[in-house]
């Protein structure tokens, strides 16, 4: 009679026991740079809670894990990544992956993506009838839209009763970059909105128009 061949699997392996220290610690305390986590954090929380921290040369996924009282399995997850890049950023949160990957220098993180990954943004491209035209006009592709307060856009934006986006007030220490990355439009698009190529300085208090304003440029 024949008998029935059993594989063998290779055990599950047990969770890496966090610090004793953590067990008086909440989750994303710092307790402070260890070989395999000696990188910086980058941003906090208002109750000052690591949120963004830079890899360091040499650093792991457990070793970092250990020092933010974190699940090492969590952490891979919410970041979507297998490997660390020294002098790159991770999320300590998932709420923080936009402001990671922002400070890696990934354009637009928060923005959905195409089929082939990139991402969707509203633009405009600008044309003319023939050589002997003015006025260029735009031809607009998508429309803004409101991914949540982030570092380089933390002020306060304005809808319509429909819901649709109007303006958008300036908060200190705002750039156009990261106006840009939270309403997902890019440079030409925002030509639409300020009426020229040029990038204007920003002030808190600024209010910026989310609808484009400039529909046409004139020929030089």
């Amino acid at each position: 009679m024949e008998t029935e061949t059993v594989e063998e699997t290779d055990p599950v392996p047990a969770p890496v026991p966090l610090p004793e220290a953590c067990a008086s610690s909440q989750a994303r305390d710092d307790l402070g740079p260890r070989s395999g986590a000696n990188g910086d954090v980058y941003e906090e929380d208002a109750n000052g809670l690591a949120t963004v921290y830079a890899v360091a040369y040499n650093d792991t996924f457990q070793d970092i894990a250990a020092r933010f009282c974190l699940d090492e399995d969590e952490l891979r997850t919410d970041n979507h990544i297998d490997e660390l890049i020294a002098d790159e950023y991770i999320a300590l949160q998932p709420e923080s992956y936009a402001n990671a990957r922002r400070a890696s220098g990934y354009n637009f993180p928060a923005c959905p993506v195409s089929m082939n990954d990139n991402p969707l943004v509203a633009s405009i491209s600008w044309w003319a009838d023939d050589e002997s035209d003015e006025t260029y006009r735009a031809s607009v592709q998508g429309t803004p839209r409101d991914t949540g307060a982030a570092r380089g856009a933390t002020g306060d934006v304005r809808t319509d009763a429909a819901g649709d986006l109007v303006d958008y007030t300036v908060a200190a220490n705002d750039t156009w970059r990261g106006i840009r990355d939270r309403f997902c439009f890019d440079y030409y698009f925002m030509w639409s909105l300020t009426g020229t190529d040029e990038t204007p300085v920003l002030h808190p208090g600024d209010v910026i128009p989310l609808k484009p304003q400039f529909l046409e440029l004139p020929v030089e």
